[in-house]
Parts: structure tokens; sequence; C-alpha cells
């Protein structure tokens, strides 16, 4: 089984466009919530079965699941 890698998206819902392309798994909240897991809210995450590079969790202002 390979390694999932998660990212909690902050400041908008994870649509196309919205999120690196390659995930595998696409998780949208009905609201921004509170994740323990960023301590910060998300409106979702996308899951890859690869680690996505520190460029691209910048510039789509990502947060990585811990």
């Amino acid at each position: 089984m390979s390694k999932i890698y998660r990212y909690y998206t902050l400041f908008r819902p994870p649509e196309l466009g919205a999120v690196p392309r390659g995930f595998c798994e696409v998780v949208f909240f009905d609201e921004r919530r509170y994740c323990p897991q960023i301590d910060h809210e998300a409106w979702g995450y996308v899951e890859y079965e690869h680690p996505l590079t520190p460029q691209e969790i910048v510039n789509y202002e990502l947060a990585v699941a811990q």
C-alpha cells in the first residue's frame, strides 16, 4: 500500500483550478471548519499518492496534514 499525502484547502473549496492536478481523493466540507490536524480552519482536503512540492503548497495556499 502506498503512502497518501493529505493537504487541506485553507481559503477556498478544493475545486478544479484551486488545487494541483493529479489528486486521488477530494473531500469537501459543507462550510469552513476547524481541523485539529492543521490547527486551522479549512474548506476540505485533497489527497495525492505523491508529495506536492513546497512551491505547489504555497501557490495553492494548502496546509500539510500532520
